[in-house]
């Protein structure tokens, strides 16, 4: 299990360097970087969203139950988790020509490396303290083949509402970005 974790958040850092601002000159983006940033966008949420909803609904749990002060661990992951969302959602709101569209996704890259040592200093522990049966349990359960799946944050919406609503929500992402001139 630890070894999965350490291998998706390998791949959220590459998918994080991505986001990297680019150079403005003459204060204007060519439409080619603008393009090249919206599929760098678009991958980082196809990599990161997927592995955090299944975190959520899978590790979390175990880490609750076996992880001494799992909960308040939890609780402080699933922060960052909301603050980098929430990040991502005023970034795709934001005109994607402008300084300060870099800005909110430098702050997005911030926020991920922030949950990313956040749960990298937890790992010990989830080694450690999560029973070896519990472990290969999550694991397979993380690894398991990945349906239709949300990709844009939805924090408005109530857990066990995005849990249920999970079809829906995919086609309406799909359409969006098929549909969507907007980043991200």
């Amino acid at each position: 299990m630890v070894d999965l974790l350490v291998a998706w958040q390998s791949q959220t850092r590459i998918a994080a360097a991505g986001l990297l601002p680019m150079d403005h000159s003459e204060g204007v983006l060519a439409a080619a970087d603008v393009a090249k940033r919206d599929q760098s966008i678009r991958e980082f949420r196809w990599t990161v969203l997927p592995h955090e909803s299944r975190k959520q609904r899978f590790l979390w749990p175990a880490v609750r139950a076996h992880v001494s002060d799992g909960a308040a661990l939890v609780r402080e992951l699933g922060n960052r988790k909301r603050t980098l969302e929430l990040g991502l959602i005023k970034a795709r709101w934001t005109d994607e020509r402008s300084r300060f569209f870099d800005e909110q996704l430098r702050r997005a890259v911030a926020h991920t490396h922030a949950y990313l040592e956040c749960e990298a200093d937890a790992l010990p522990s989830f080694s450690t303290q999560i029973p070896d049966a519990v472990q290969q349990r999550v694991a397979q359960r993380l690894a398991a083949p990945h349906g239709v799946r949300v990709v844009q944050p939805h924090p408005d919406l109530p857990l066990w509402v995005e849990s249920r609503a999970v079809l829906p929500l995919a086609v309406m992402d799909w359409l969006r970005d098929r549909l969507s001139t907007a980043p991200g």
